[in-house]
């Protein structure tokens, strides 16, 4: 190939990735609006709501899961209905706004505000019923807990605290310049990242939060929410146990640290978060704390004494620290607490896909806590097995999903993950490996360990994966030669022949 066309083919590449760049920027306010209201109507794929509260919060949830609105800068302003034109199924006329906002110096500005009179319709035609009946059996099972009923009429049975390490992850994998602790559209976010939830929820990958309420004092959130049930973009429900989380922007010291210090306080906090996050965007300095005291006490009497969770005053430090974060400064109290100065990752993360009860588990600083496993069977998977030379086998693909990054997370070398999958009828009882074959055609094999009924196998990376049985016990495992784009050269097709032939 010539100069000429090496030259043609560089400015080909170069039209066409300015021309998708250009496609990308044009996914203008209308066109957003247009995959979410069609011909005046929005559609939500959902059981029929029970009551306004749950009509609301469909509709409100189906917006916000819409793609191009999730990666767009725009929010729900306003979502409000006149009964009288809502039918027996809570279908009808709903007032809708959405602002076009704008983020300058941590301050989040609606620019435009967009009004619609809209016509809602909840379509169950597709909702699965034994997907329903499982994930009703699934909520009589999560334990309900004490009932603190502290404001009358309105009593919530979890209570989870988030602070330190787990809050400071979120704020890490923040992917925009500046995220509002108290925003509610993103709270599910944040309480992903706690563990005490994570085992409430049995680690399961539902969707988002329902109906969240709050409110916040700076360096505390009070939110009050329950669970939304949607697989494969179908609202299946929501939760019939509330949960109360308690957001404290707290970072915990050594005890041995003097916290009226200023020096020490900055040098103690820059210590823990230089040893549970890999880079250095994190800056950290003295903040106001002219109401500090007042504040705290407010805190204390609204909020956590009630529910049994006072703070020790007298190990809080009268210096707020500003930590930075993506060009915004988050306040933090610091509270000597050496029993609570642990690292990031405690032990390994499980997420736990709720049809299959497939699994990964991980340990890990680099991949957003909140992640969930995202399990698609490859029902057409013949070629592979031909491939593999696999009698039989299922093909998965299997990823990892950060709603807060709102992406898939790409794996490493230095990964190491623990897949579990259970063991489908036509593959109990047999001889099984783990298989997986990268962009160049190249097979890699993994070993299988087998408990109760599931294929368990250690992997460093995520992705397509076949799990299955060779055609003949004595075909040697002659992956060597497949690696070759699933090549044999004469020498492998005559030894396989003798073998089919009894010759060898």
């Amino acid at each position: 190939m010539g100069i000429k066309d090496n030259f043609k083919r560089v400015l080909l590449i170069i039209l066409c990735l300015f021309t998708l760049d250009r496609k990308v920027m044009a996914e203008s306010y209308q066109e957003v609006i247009d995959d979410i209201i069609k011909d005046n109507k929005i559609v939500v794929n959902s059981v029929i709501p029970k009551s306004y509260s749950e009509a609301y919060t469909f509709l409100k949830y189906s917006i916000q899961s819409n793609n191009k609105f999730k990666q767009s800068n725009y929010s729900i302003s306003g979502l409000s209905f006149n009964p009288d034109q809502i039918n027996s199924q809570f279908e009808g006329v709903y007032s809708l706004s959405i602002c076009e906002n704008s983020v300058s110096n941590g301050i989040i500005t609606c620019e435009k505000e967009h009004k619609y009179e809209v016509n809602v319709v909840f379509d169950d035609s597709k909702i699965d019923k034994s997907i329903l009946s499982k994930i009703n059996t699934y909520d009589a099972e999560i334990p309900k807990g004490k009932q603190y009923n502290v404001w009358n009429g309105n009593p919530y049975e979890n209570v989870v605290f988030i602070d330190d390490m787990e809050l400071l992850n979120y704020i890490s994998k923040i992917n925009s310049e500046y995220n509002d602790l108290m925003d509610l559209d993103n709270i599910f976010n944040i309480l992903r990242f706690n563990s005490e939830y994570k085992k409430l929820t049995k680690n399961v990958n539902f969707a988002d939060s329902g109906n969240a309420a709050g409110n916040g004092y700076g360096i505390f959130s009070s939110i009050g929410s329950n669970v939304i049930y949607e697989i494969d973009g179908y609202i299946y429900g929501i939760s019939s146990f509330q949960i109360r989380e308690f957001i404290l922007n707290a970072i915990y010291v050594d005890e041995k640290v003097d916290i009226t210090n200023k020096d020490q306080v900055l040098s103690a906090v820059q210590a823990r978060l230089n040893d549970n996050f890999s880079n250095d965007n994190f800056n950290v300095s003295i903040g106001d704390n002219t109401n500090l005291e007042s504040l705290i006490d407010e805190i204390q009497e609204e909020y956590l004494s009630p529910y049994g969770m006072p703070l020790d005053e007298s190990k809080i430090s009268n210096q707020i620290v500003n930590i930075s974060f993506g060009g915004y400064a988050y306040p933090f109290l610091v509270i000597q607490d050496s029993s609570k100065v642990k690292n990031l990752t405690l032990g390994n993360v499980v997420t736990t896909d709720f049809l299959t009860n497939a699994s990964i588990e991980y340990n890990s600083k680099l991949i957003p806590a909140d992640s969930q496993i995202k399990l698609v069977q490859n029902n057409n998977n013949s070629k592979i097995l031909k491939k593999l030379r696999l009698a039989n086998g299922d093909t998965f693909n299997i990823n990892l999903f950060s709603n807060t990054v709102n992406d898939y997370f790409q794996s490493t070398s230095k990964d190491n993950f623990k897949i579990s999958i259970p063991i489908s009828d036509n593959l109990k009882n047999k001889d099984l490996l783990a298989y997986s074959i990268d962009d160049d055609g190249n097979v890699e094999e993994y070993n299988i360990t087998i408990n109760d009924n599931y294929a368990i196998f250690e992997s460093d990376h995520l992705g397509e994966y076949t799990i299955g049985y060779l055609s003949k016990s004595d075909d040697t495992n002659l992956i060597g030669d497949m690696n070759n784009n699933g090549k044999l050269d004469l020498n492998d097709v005559i030894i396989l022949l003798k073998k089919v032939l009894g010759i060898i």
